[in-house]
């Protein structure tokens, strides 16, 4: 008994592991006996759900060279349920390392957890027919997906288009960290639907587009915040973001940094956007507090908007950033009916001929200053004279933008007026 609650090998069950006999059984009586369970080099074929109880540790064999560093793979042969499931209502965490997941079938999930404080760690799941890794609330009383750690874990879905997602917080997920995980081909690399205080960093989209992607296009896409559900206090930060139908799909936040990202050749095709906010999904104001900063963004193709901020949002910044949206017919930055939108100190190339650095056509933009070939930085000047005094700014050689602060001297000293004017080259 003493030797049992330290470990125990799957091979002390029975496992074979030749990748032809079917495991589960000597699977299932390891589990029953410890709570830590090792999985030594070796193919193991899993027929049905592996159901996971209490604080248990699974850990596989893993080598640092080759193209598959874990060396002890399981392939899930089941049509109905998860490779793993832990979705119980207990507090203890689970943990998972060091393993190679293969198989699946479109419904179902390599982990689906709702246990609290786990920790999935250099999971491989490639080539995987189902989803990834899933975190959620599995009912009254459950502990949902607090604390939970997903690190380098890669999943990569089938060439064929399918509908599946490579990583899921579908509700109360709290206090999460992804870190350095992979997700490429199908639908959403990692989909949030109701998580807060949620750190994705150092991470890799890729190829979530129509190419690979049975979904409707509007649900194609690296990242997305999706649903009425709260998000609260999400980051994604240093990760890169490639070949999508949408680079980052945002439907209601409250608090978002969105900084230091490589968001390229988003779209294949027309109307999509590397940022999108979309318009009027939730009640009220959809998003609250977004930051983008210093994140590069590389669009080629035409009819596009690289960040397309939406309706409904409040409180958008959007600065430091280097935005290439090359394509005809294409805006670097749109904004809608958005209520205090800050744009500062962006570079910006769109084509030469049909590109639109900035659409604002309700002229909500507080703060304008970009850099560009044929843009100044915007310039601020204060008057302090009458209604009826006309200022000249003299000959223009490049269109710039003026922040305007008017102080009517007839008038008493609290009235002001600023407004934003643009002056193109011939000084219309």
């Amino acid at each position: 008994q003493t030797k049992l609650r330290e470990s125990v090998s799957v091979k002390d069950f029975g496992a074979v592991g030749d990748g032809v006999t079917d495991d589960h059984a000597a699977f299932v009586l390891a589990l029953a006996a410890s709570r830590h369970i090792l999985i030594p080099a070796g193919t193991y074929v899993i027929g049905s759900q592996l159901d996971i109880t209490g604080d248990t540790t699974i850990t596989g064999e893993s080598q640092e060279i080759g193209s598959h560093p874990m060396v002890s793979r399981i392939n899930f042969t089941g049509t109905t349920g998860n490779c793993f499931s832990a979705i119980s209502a207990e507090y203890g965490g689970v943990t998972i390392k060091s393993l190679t997941i293969k198989g699946g079938y479109g419904g179902g999930y390599a982990i689906r957890s709702s246990r609290p404080q786990s920790c999935f760690s250099k999971i491989d799941m490639q080539s995987f027919n189902g989803n990834g890794i899933e975190l959620f609330e599995a009912g009254t009383g459950s502990q949902a997906s607090w604390g939970t750690s997903i690190e380098k874990c890669k999943w990569v879905g089938p060439a064929i288009p399918s509908a599946l997602r490579g990583f899921q917080i579908k509700t109360n997920g709290g206090h999460v960290r992804i870190h350095g995980c992979t997700a490429i081909r199908g639908a959403i690399g990692l989909n949030l639907d109701q998580s807060e205080a949620v750190d994705i960093s150092n991470c890799s989209f890729n190829q979530q587009n129509t190419s690979y992607s049975s979904s409707p296009v509007g649900d194609t896409c690296g990242i997305r915040l999706s649903g009425g559900g709260y998000k609260k206090a999400i980051s994604i930060r240093n990760s890169y973001i490639e070949a999508c139908k949408y680079g980052i799909i945002i439907e209601k936040c409250e608090s978002l940094t969105i900084e230091n990202n490589y968001i390229a050749d988003v779209a294949f095709g027309a109307s999509s956007s590397s940022i999108y906010l979309v318009n009027g999904v939730g009640s009220g104001s959809d998003v609250n507090n977004l930051t983008i900063r210093n994140n590069l963004i590389y669009d080629q193709a035409g009819l596009m908007a690289s960040i397309d901020i939406g309706n409904g949002a409040n409180n958008v910044v959007i600065e430091n950033n280097m935005i290439s949206s090359i394509g005809a017919n294409s805006t670097a930055i749109k904004k809608g009916t958005t209520t205090y939108s800050w744009i500062r100190n962006n570079k910006i190339t769109v084509d030469a001929g049909t590109g639109t650095e900035i659409s604002d056509l309700n002229s909500l933009i507080v703060n304008t200053d970009y850099q560009n070939n044929g843009f100044f930085n915007y310039r601020k000047r204060n008057f302090s004279t009458t209604h009826t005094t006309w200022y000249d700014v003299g000959a223009v050689g490049n269109d710039q933008i003026w922040e305007i602060s008017i102080v009517d001297s007839n008038l008493p000293a609290t009235w002001r007026r600023m407004d934003m004017l643009y002056i193109n080259v011939s000084g219309v």
